[in-house]
């Protein structure tokens, strides 16, 4: 959504009348430029939110990055990025060999990249030109081309799943439904490394990356209230601040157990590695 504030500022200032000054609008007075831009901002915000309001957000998501592949995501990546220091902390649990499910994989950089050489790598994603690309850049990985709440996987398919912003994309009332699917295909002792939102907040915004692009996510702690109720027990947390906020990277395992433990029986180990947090990723 378009940040009122942050964009006033930059007119005022772009201006150089400055918050606070007084500005001659018409002949018969004087308004603060505040008012002034904040009444032509909301009236350009209500525009905004009539004319997303129709919009379907997957069809959305899936144009978007059809559009903008190349300039979210080039062919590579440096190793500086956090994605690396996060497999890290997850392919130790794993086997060689292992199936791990890449969901929202995009054009496979860097998650199924890094991922396959050691391990069988399927990546779902929406967006037909990420898949494209994907399969091109990592061809030892099966790449489909589907809507990660359609697509389906036999029970106990997979070692380990990882979902890199990808759930955020979903509307909402989907997510939990979402768990509960990945729940069932991971393996029991299996793992789930998934970044969710830490703040609730719904919206599009445009012009991200050269395209509009939509998001949607609840609070941390409804979250770790999902997983739970799915039968998933959170190891491991970490903050991965963005601007004013950011998301929050999760490490679950399935139990061992095939069935699901009763919620008063499940612990929730939260630990922060290394002590400190991430810069953002996506």
């Amino acid at each position: 959504m378009v940040d009122l504030r942050k964009v006033a500022v930059d007119v005022a200032t772009a201006s150089g009348t400055g918050l606070g000054k007084r500005t001659r609008v018409t002949s018969g007075g004087h308004l603060p430029p505040w008012e002034v831009i904040m009444s032509r901002l909301l009236i350009a915000e209500v525009s905004f939110m009539a004319e997303t309001s129709d919009l379907e957000p997957k069809k959305v998501v899936r144009e978007s990055y059809n559009r903008i592949s190349r300039a979210y995501r080039g062919d590579a990546v440096s190793r500086d990025r956090g994605y690396f220091r996060w497999l890290a902390v997850l392919t130790p649990l794993l086997q060689p060999g292992d199936p791990v499910l890449d969901l929202g994989c995009g054009c496979g950089i860097p998650v199924a990249q890094e991922l396959a050489p050691t391990f069988r790598v399927t990546g779902v994603d929406i967006s037909e030109v990420q898949i494209t690309r994907a399969q091109a850049l990592v061809p030892e990985a099966t790449f489909l081309c589907q809507d990660i709440m359609a697509v389906h996987f036999p029970p106990q398919t997979f070692a380990a799943i990882v979902a890199f912003f990808a759930v955020i994309h979903l509307p909402l009332p989907e997510q939990r439904p979402l768990f509960a699917r990945l729940f069932n295909w991971v393996r029991p002792g299996g793992y789930l490394m998934i970044t969710v939102g830490h703040r609730a907040w719904t919206g599009y915004k445009d012009e991200w990356y050269g395209a509009l692009m939509y998001w949607s996510h609840t609070d941390e702690a409804t979250y770790l209230a999902w997983l739970q109720d799915s039968g998933f027990v959170v190891q491991w947390r970490q903050f991965i601040p963005e601007g004013t906020d950011g998301h929050v990277l999760l490490l679950a395992q399935r139990p061992s157990g095939t069935a699901a433990l009763p919620r008063d029986e499940r612990t929730v180990v939260m630990t922060e590695r290394d002590g400190g947090t991430e810069s953002g990723e996506e």
